[in-house]
């Protein structure tokens, strides 16, 4: 048997892989259903390449590690050299061992990243990233609920004694694109010192022009001044809806902002956010309840398809080199906040 060949895919590769998740993986994925989410979220600005490692053995695709460069949505951030590892999976019957492995390390000598991070692990991948000495645990889960709502379709077991926001001179901004983009440049320094860097160009080409999701931006402004950028988008079942905050820009106690306000205008039982790396007492003054420490309380993480169930999100990350900032990481970095399940054709 020849030793394993790895390399980027290439553009004209794309089918293949798709055909050898529906044969390994799922065949209703929605990068098998629904190109465009692959290509959005996997084709690298030259068009010719997908941000997938692919391994070959004897000319046969035998696994591959699919990884989000933080450049992906804007070209700038390419110089803090910063990458999501999102999709990994090999073949159940590969003749050759540590595969996996193979795979990490081609990208780590490829791209010589300074910060890596992935969302999301299964039990298969976690023990390669600990025998490399990366940090791993679990992400947190808060929600925020309207302490004088009694009736939920989505959740159970709330509690009757909710907490309730603290007093805030917050105010929440909502943005389009070109009202973004027309901010002046003194907004920029909310991006600076945490990990992973995220830019306007950013949250334009990662939220507002998704091709699936309708996100909603909000600026936070603080005295008047927007000083950060909350993202939230809807989830809908059984009838009822939750509001998902999937993403923070700036300082931890922005999230004291009207999020409440926001929650009673749109209906939604509550706002939920996984993150990890956030101040526990910015969240408490926000009036988020801990569901770890909540007994009984179910908060579901799926809804494509739906399941009325708690769910645990593991991750890990290292930094290399020279720490870049303080790691704060929230359900809109990696591809945790992707679409499952999208019917669309195979074109």
């Amino acid at each position: 048997m020849n030793p394993a060949v790895l390399g980027l895919l290439k553009a004209e590769e794309r089918d293949e892989l798709r055909r050898f998740i529906a044969a390994e993986w799922r065949d209703d994925h929605a990068f098998v259903t629904f190109p465009p989410i692959l290509d959005w979220q996997h084709l690298l600005a030259d068009r010719q390449q997908y941000s997938f490692v692919i391994a070959r053995i004897d000319g046969r695709l035998e696994g591959f590690l699919g990884f989000i460069p933080q450049e992906q949505f804007d070209p700038d951030l390419a110089v803090y050299r910063q990458v999501f590892p999102c999709s990994w999976k090999i073949r159940d019957t590969a003749a050759l061992t540590g595969l996996g492995m193979m795979l990490v390390m081609w990208m780590r000598q490829a791209l010589k990243p300074r910060f890596i991070a992935a969302i999301g692990l299964t039990p298969m991948v976690e023990p390669i990233y600990r025998a490399m000495g990366y940090q791993l645990g679990s992400m947190d889960h808060h929600v925020l609920f309207d302490p004088v709502r009694r009736d939920y379709r989505i959740a159970e077991h709330v509690p009757g004694d909710l907490p309730r926001p603290a007093p805030s001179n917050l105010t929440l901004v909502a943005l389009d694109e070109a009202t973004l983009m027309a901010l002046p440049a003194s907004v920029d320094a909310c991006f600076t010192g945490i990990v992973p860097a995220k830019s306007r160009r950013h949250l334009v080409h990662r939220y507002l022009r998704h091709p699936v999701y309708r996100y909603h931006l909000y600026g936070v402004a603080e005295n008047g001044v927007i000083a950060g950028f909350l993202v939230l988008r809807e989830a809908h079942a059984e009838g009822a809806s939750i509001l998902r905050l999937v993403d923070l820009v700036g300082p931890d106690r922005l999230l004291a902002a009207p999020l409440l306000d926001l929650l009673r205008g749109s209906g939604a039982e509550y706002v939920d956010f996984y993150s990890h790396g956030v101040d526990p007492a910015a969240l408490a003054a926000a009036g988020f309840l801990d569901r770890h420490a909540t007994p009984g309380l179910t908060a579901p993480h799926y809804f494509e398809p739906y399941a009325r169930a708690n769910q645990e999100i593991a991750y890990t990350w290292k930094q290399f080199g020279e720490a870049q900032g303080r790691v704060r990481l929230a359900r809109g970095d990696s591809d945790q906040d992707r679409p499952n399940l999208i019917s669309g054709g195979t074109a």
